[in-house]
């Protein structure tokens, strides 16, 4: 089962709860703050009554003719500009995993060490490199990709 973990970002609504757009409004107009306002009190309104509100769609999109080829893309930012929360699936690794790689590193550096200058230098070279990167703050599907090169770097 998946983690899910909430990210944030500035920009314009992309739709959902627009409780979770914060209006910059510094940026936003009187219009826009009072559109969020008021959609903000719709959402909360309805879930006190038990309701579950449909979440609003993208309000910016494409424009098609008449065979539905995109001619041009309209931004439509009813809210202003702001920041906003969404949620992501959370598939970075546990301290646990963490320490695997950290462990793979520490056996992938003795091989760069004992490999002298050859080919194979530049290959765990590269592959300590991605893996490095993997342990940063971003954890992806190419970073476990990254990690899975090691570990078959270290079997060979």
């Amino acid at each position: 089962m998946s983690k899910i973990r909430t990210e944030s970002g500035y920009g314009f609504f992309c739709g959902g709860d627009p409780r979770r757009f914060y209006p910059d409004a510094e940026s936003c107009s009187e219009k826009e703050l009072a559109n969020h306002a008021a959609a903000c009190k719709l959402w909360t309104e309805a879930e006190a009554r038990g309701e579950k509100p449909t979440p609003e769609a993208c309000p910016s999109g494409w424009v098609y003719d008449a065979e539905g080829k995109p001619v041009m893309h309209v931004l439509r930012a009813p809210y202003g500009i702001g920041a906003y929360d969404y949620d992501v699936e959370d598939d970075r690794p546990d301290p646990l995993q963490q320490e695997d790689i950290y462990a793979a590193l520490g056996k992938a550096m003795q091989k760069i060490e004992a490999a002298g200058a050859s080919p194979e230098l530049t290959a765990a070279v590269v592959i300590v490199g991605d893996v490095r990167q993997s342990i940063g703050n971003q954890w992806n599907p190419a970073d476990r990709h990254a990690a899975q090169r090691v570990r078959d770097a270290l079997k060979s």
